[in-house]
């Protein structure tokens, strides 16, 4: 299966800070959406910015169609939408105006597409931007990321102004883009629902590292949460346990392997966010 996305053994530092991003790596095949997922701060903007070329690294690789980024950044760019978790737009302008400017800069700026996925959201072709609110706002941010037909979308918190309608529409959009298995997705989100919704990989990073890369499908079929004693706990084979939280009458323990465990033990069949939760919050044995 051909990748239009690989990172290869990322590392990236700051001038004056401790926090690094390390050797992280991932890959996204054509037709597939993978979500990034961790807390504020954990280094998935910086993650994004290397993609993209606007923050350096220090080390690893990042290839886009199979081109190295370093070298054919011109070119990928054209082929790149990309919608930032900050809304920037020129607010004196309507989306009218706004789509004149990106008519010049992108080759392919499909205009039909353009004012129909307008009108669909219901945003004012002619209204200017500063009279939108913030869901419009990032709606317009969105539609201008994937009007030139890109073959690859780099979202980052893209549903996160939206109200929950808006936010279903939005999802169906992005699944909508890849259905003629050429493009992909790479998906940014607190919001596990939407990943759990439409993403079809999932990578967690906490602290600079990635300490997840797995099918979402994996992950929901095949991880489960117990409630047991401490002498329960002692029983669980180690190498299925992720982590563990104690609380005051029990232990919670997530596990990557329902298979492993034994019948007496109560197996509940967690959510994407109670995983992603007790993968930030959790020990590790």
């Amino acid at each position: 299966m051909l990748n239009n996305l690989e990172v290869t053994s990322l590392n990236v530092g700051y001038k004056n800070s401790d926090f690094l991003v390390e050797n992280v790596s991932f890959s996204i095949p054509k037709g597939k959406i993978l979500g990034m997922v961790g807390e504020n701060g954990a280094g998935k903007t910086t993650i994004f910015n290397t993609i993209l070329g606007l923050k350096l690294k220090k080390s690893g690789e990042v290839k886009i169609f199979g081109q190295k980024m370093d070298e054919n950044r011109t070119s990928i760019l054209e082929k790149i939408g990309v919608v930032f978790d900050d809304i920037y737009l020129p607010e004196q302008l309507t989306a009218k105006e706004i789509s004149h400017i990106y008519m010049k800069i992108y080759q392919q700026w499909d205009l039909d597409f353009f004012e129909k996925t307008l009108k669909r959201f219901e945003i004012p072709l002619d209204k200017k931007v500063k009279n939108y609110s913030k869901g419009m706002q990032k709606t317009l941010s969105i539609i201008l990321g994937m009007a030139h037909h890109p073959k690859l979308l780099l979202l980052d918190e893209p549903t996160a102004s939206l109200d929950p309608v808006k936010r279903h529409e939005i999802l169906e959009l992005f699944q909508e883009f890849i259905e003629d298995g050429e493009k992909s997705i790479l998906f940014s989100s607190h919001i596990t629902n939407d990943l759990e919704r439409i993403a079809d990989y999932v990578v967690f990073i906490k602290n600079g590292k990635k300490i997840l890369d797995a099918e979402v499908t994996d992950i929901i079929y095949k991880y489960g949460i117990v409630r047991c004693t401490t002498q329960e706990l002692g029983r669980i084979p180690k190498e299925i346990i992720v982590s563990y939280q104690k609380k005051a009458y029990n232990n919670v323990v997530l596990v990557n392997d329902r298979t492993e465990l034994s019948d007496k033990l109560v197996i509940e069949n967690p959510t994407f966010e109670e995983i992603m939760n007790m993968f930030v919050k959790g020990k590790r044995i």
